[in-house]
Order: C-alpha cells, then sequence, then structure tokens
C-alpha cells in the first residue's frame, strides 16, 4: 500500500475536490439525481470512477473491487462499507430516502453532511461517498476502520476538508411526504429527462399514475388509453 499512501500524501486535495466537483456536475446537468434515476448504481459508479481517477490515480480500480447498491430501506445512516476479506471485495450502500428524497421533495432543503453543508443531492452524495471512501482507504492502509477513532478523522480532514463524521438529515422528515397524496390526484414527475403529469391510481409503497397516451396499454371504462407508472411517493409533485 506504499503506493496508495504516496498518492495521498502527494496530491492537491483542495484543487483534486475542485476537478470532482466540476466534472460530476456536469455530468448530473445530463442526468439529474432524483428519486427515478437514483433508483440504481450508475450516477454514484461515475461519482467513484472521478474519484478515484482525480485523488487515487485509478488505484482503486485496478487493485480492489467495489460493488455499488442503491437502498430504499436505509434510513439512518446515508451511506455504509462492508469489506469481504476473503476475496477483497468491499461494497458500498447509498440510502435513497436520505440523499436524495430528503432534498427532492423539500424546497430549501440543506443538511450538514460531515461537517459540510449540502443543499442539493449531488453535493450530499459527493460527501457521503468521500465518507465510505476514507472507510475504504483506511482499510487498505491499516487493515481496521473506524470514524469514530482520531486516525480516521484526520485522514478525512486531509483528503476531503471534512469537519465531523455525521449527517444531520431528519430520517422522519421523509416520512411525512406520503401523507399528502391520495387516489385521484394529479400529480407530475420526471422520468428520463421528461416530465409527465397524471393522476394517481393506487397508492402502496409506491404510487401506480396513470398517464394519458394513445399507445397506453391501460384502457379505462370511457376508452381512454393510459400508460402505467409505478412513481416513489417522494418523486411525486401535486398538480393544481
Amino acid at each position: 500500500m506504499d503506493e496508495l499512501l504516496k498518492v495521498i500524501q502527494e496530491a492537491n486535495h483542495k484543487e483534486n475536490l475542485a476537478k470532482v466537483e466540476r466534472e460530476f456536475l456536469a455530468y448530473c446537468d445530463e442526468i439529474s439525481i432524483n428519486p427515478v434515476s437514483f433508483t440504481n448504481a450508475v450516477i454514484p459508479n461515475k461519482l467513484l470512477d472521478i474519484y478515484d481517477k482525480e485523488f487515487f490515480n485509478k488505484h482503486l480500480k485496478k487493485n480492489i473491487k467495489t460493488h455499488i447498491r442503491v437502498s430504499r430501506q436505509m434510513t439512518r445512516v446515508a451511506g455504509k462499507v462492508r469489506h469481504n476479506r476473503i476475496n477483497n471485495v468491499f461494497e458500498i450502500a447509498f440510502s435513497a430516502p436520505l440523499i436524495v428524497h430528503s432534498f427532492y421533495q423539500f424546497d430549501d432543503s440543506s443538511y450538514y453532511i460531515n461537517g459540510i453543508l449540502c443543499r442539493s443531492s449531488e453535493e450530499a452524495l459527493m460527501r457521503v461517498m468521500e465518507h465510505e471512501l476514507v472507510h475504504i482507504i483506511e482499510i487498505l492502509l491499516t487493515g481496521n476502520t473506524s470514524c469514530a477513532k482520531k486516525h480516521f478523522k484526520n485522514l478525512a480532514h486531509q483528503l476531503f476538508g471534512h469537519t465531523k463524521t455525521k449527517h444531520e438529515i431528519i430520517p422522519n422528515a421523509i416520512k411525512q411526504v406520503s401523507q399528502v397524496f391520495k387516489n385521484g390526484d394529479r400529480v407530475i414527475f420526471h422520468y428520463r429527462d421528461t416530465s409527465y403529469i397524471g393522476f394517481i391510481n393506487r397508492i402502496t409503497k409506491r404510487a401506480t399514475v396513470l398517464v394519458e397516451s394513445k399507445e397506453g396499454t391501460f384502457i379505462n371504462r370511457q376508452g381512454i388509453r393510459y400508460n402505467k407508472y409505478y412513481v416513489p411517493l417522494q418523486a411525486l409533485k401535486k398538480v393544481d
């Protein structure tokens, strides 16, 4: 791990962070982070590649295998790392409710993550990714990791300017959105850079939204055709 330690020590971290932010935010201008686009790992995988390139000279990709997943069930921690010591595979899990839904649903939301104010899902994902990368780097360098210990905190500050190791997103806030919709509500949501307006036909863990379309496969009693979309409640906004 001498090569990794050398890369970390010689890097211009402020300059590297600025490069990461420019490249990732430009990418997000084309593929915006929202509760629909964040259901798979494409966006965080892209971000991991950018960090690996700018901070670690692609050392991570060359030397370890990292699997990323997005979780809808994680509501207490924004991210976590698991390390399989047998095959040296790392898994990073990200919380969709905390990283995306809490920003997307509530206007002017901002939360401190690792001591840094985040005003968007993009900023939140970067800060959480940084925290999980410190866990991985610490494991590679020392064999163990703990964000409560001084070594982790020093490394997080040296690499990314973190002053804390916690997020201040309130999990209960994201649960409020499920109380504001009912069957028949006209709603708007975004999918693949397109906005759709329809009405809620059914609500379970997600909403079944019917959007009128000439090619729709669902036909009501009046003969009107609709396309069905299964949309997380946090991705919906009411239309007056």
